[in-house]
């Protein structure tokens, strides 16, 4: 029944560790926060160690598989009459493959059971490398940009909370076992101190992250760097005793029946599983007892030498400097600077500080310096709008202009030594370069002619010429690149320079509007002109043409009357009779008038019978 009672703290505990370490995983792939993985990292490891070995506690060393055979099993078999031969075939087949696979399963079981310990230290080591090679993965891209905030800090108080009612569940778990127990007592006792472990550790780890955090969203202190150095030390640490426990408990055989993980922790509190401090540690791991009059003498004797060796060791270290491919480092020897002192990439040793100091510089890097305003909001493209802090303003023409100017310069350093020996502070020397060259190039230009500027051959040209200066006046600084990125009039007056070529605009397309118009009535009045031109060529052709038929009728009729006098003019008033006459009606009066003889006008005339009348 105790073993039982153990099993729903075990279990329960095992989640949470489990559980905590993949939420902790979980945040840090949110927030990019490098102590939630080291964190993590650490739980996970002692969790899953200590069911990886509770695991293989469990498992018997030997396996004792019985193999129940019947009383003719040596006879041969002979089908009956009741039981058909090609059904006995097959059943004999299929009860030869079961035997076949249980022997199988059966081997693979006795020889897991057989080397249940050797298993599990392979498992442990495959582990501990992985969660080794992740956190050194990890750390080659390590950065400071993360965005935690109170509710991080408050999900790891909880943690921490938490932690301390598992522990202290664990702990009365862990007291109700004797301490001689064996067998499933002893890996109970065992597996309720890996637990404990990990959660002291977890609980530590997640107070000290949770008031970093506070800290930092506060404004008091930036301690992201120091937490995840501090972390680094416990995992160090912890690893560094985490082999030497399984490299103990393996040469003592132990690793089965009594799966310990002895991690000192020196601020712990002594309890009934006093294992954690470091002289039980020390005790159970080595077999001195430090609580006796020739321990402590000894100690005493011993412990001044080993403190001694050790400040030694480390004050000696401070002389191993590495530098990265990408820096270099100025060694100051009794504060003195050399220009031999310069010390390229790579493993330099040196006299122990304070004898030699190092200091390492980023001389690969592009760095930025910005000439004008600190561009900080998208509104900063916005003419009207106020751009950072401040607005570098330079004077155009003859100083009755003002145009606003921001450029970016992109330089790095070339010479370290005449960076740190030329100038107090190169960078300020640089800007004010910078300053100055850009006032000299824009002193005689006005508004227009910058805001209409090719930029990228005024860049190029702003670049070589700092270069040049550089060159002349070295300060071990040099511009890779010039990037104009806002060249427009004071805020003041933007809103009204705005206005005036927005009006130089519109009556610009008014002048192409009114043009456009003008020619279209130019074109219309050409058509209506060309087309009146030649309806009136049309009607003088059609006059012309007629007034030559008229007078050529009339030489006919002059030609006529000439020649043929009489005849000509009795046929003229022939015709005028009988024009005038046509459509009238003409009375002949007299007696005896012949009608057959009359003949007027082509046509003949009727007589009306007993009244002498002709029609």
């Amino acid at each position: 029944m105790k073993q039982n009672r153990n099993f729903l703290p075990i279990c329960l505990t095992f989640a949470l560790i489990v559980g905590a370490g993949v939420a902790l995983e979980i945040l840090f792939n949110r927030y990019m926060y490098l102590p939630l993985f080291l964190l993590a990292q650490l739980l996970l490891l002692l969790g899953l160690s200590s069911i990886v070995l509770a695991v293989f506690g469990l498992l018997p060393t030997t396996c004792k598989r019985e193999e129940v055979q019947s009383e003719d099993s040596d006879a041969p078999d002979v089908p009956t009459e009741q039981e058909p031969t090609a059904f006995s075939a097959v059943g004999r087949f299929f009860s030869a493959l079961g035997r076949a696979v249980a022997a199988f399963f059966g081997a693979i079981a006795d020889f897991v059971c057989r080397h249940s310990a050797l298993i599990a230290l392979l498992a442990l080591v495959l582990l501990f490398a992985a969660a080794q090679f992740r956190c050194l993965t990890l750390l080659r891209r390590f950065t400071d940009a993360a965005q935690v905030g109170y509710g991080t800090a408050l999900a790891l108080l909880i943690g921490s909370f938490v932690c301390i009612i598992f522990d202290k569940w664990c702990r009365w778990a862990y007291v109700a076992i004797p301490a001689d127990a064996e067998g499933r007592g002893r890996l109970n006792r065992a597996t309720l101190h890996n637990l404990r472990l990990t959660l002291k550790l977890g609980r530590f780890c997640s107070l000290c992250a949770a008031a970093v955090i506070v800290l930092r969203m506060t404004g008091l202190w930036e301690g992201q760097r120091w937490l995840c150095y501090g972390l680094l030390v416990v995992w160090g640490y912890c690893s560094i005793f985490y082999l030497i426990s399984l490299v103990s408990r393996t040469i003592r055989r132990e690793l089965h029946d009594a799966p310990r993980i002895s991690i000192p922790l020196p601020l712990v509190k002594r309890d009934a599983d006093d294992d954690m401090q470091i002289l039980s540690h020390l005790e159970n791991n080595t077999g001195i007892t430090f609580r006796s009059l020739w321990s402590l003498h000894y100690i005493k004797k011993v412990l001044p030498y080993t403190v001694l060796l050790t400040v030694l060791f480390f004050w000696l270290a401070t002389g191993l400097v590495q530098i990265e491919p990408y820096e270099e480092g100025a060694r100051y020897r009794f504060g003195k600077l050399e220009q031999e002192d310069i010390l390229g990439p790579g493993l330099h040793l040196t006299l122990p500080w304070p004898l030699d100091k190092v200091e390492v510089y980023d001389t690969g890097h592009i760095r930025e310096l910005t000439v004008g305003y600190e561009s900080d909001r998208q509104s900063d493209n916005l003419w009207t709008e106020e751009h950072g802090n401040y607005e570098y303003r330079l004077l155009l023409g003859e100083g009755n202009e003002l145009v606003a100017i921001n450029m970016r310069l992109e330089y790095i350093i070339d010479d370290l030594w005449q960076y740190i020996t030329v100038a107090a502070d190169p960078v300020s020397r640089l800007s004010a370069e910078a300053y100055e060259l850009i006032t000299a190039e824009t002193i005689s230009a006005d508004l227009d002619t910058m805001l209409s500027v090719d930029r990228t051959a005024f860049s190029e040209e702003f670049c070589a010429t700092l270069n040049a200066i550089l060159y002349q006046n070295p300060i071990g600084l040099s511009v890779q690149q010039v990037v104009i990125e806002s060249i427009h009039p004071p805020v003041e007056v933007a809103k009204t320079y705005q206005n005036v070529v927005s009006a130089e605009i519109d009556a610009e397309a008014i002048v192409w509007t009114a043009q456009a118009q003008a020619a279209v009535t130019v074109a219309s009045a050409e058509a209506a002109y060309n087309t009146l031109v030649q309806n009136a060529q049309a009607d003088y052709y059609t006059r012309v043409a007629k007034a030559r038929a008229e007078v050529t009728e009339f030489m006919a009729a002059v030609a006529a009357d000439s020649s043929y006098r009489d005849a000509y003019r009795y046929y003229k008033y022939l015709n005028a009779l009988q024009t005038s006459l046509k459509g009238s009606r003409l009375y002949i009066l007299g007696e005896d008038i012949d009608a057959g003889s009359l003949y007027l006008g082509g046509g003949y005339v009727v007589v009306t019978p007993g009244t002498g009348m002709a029609d």
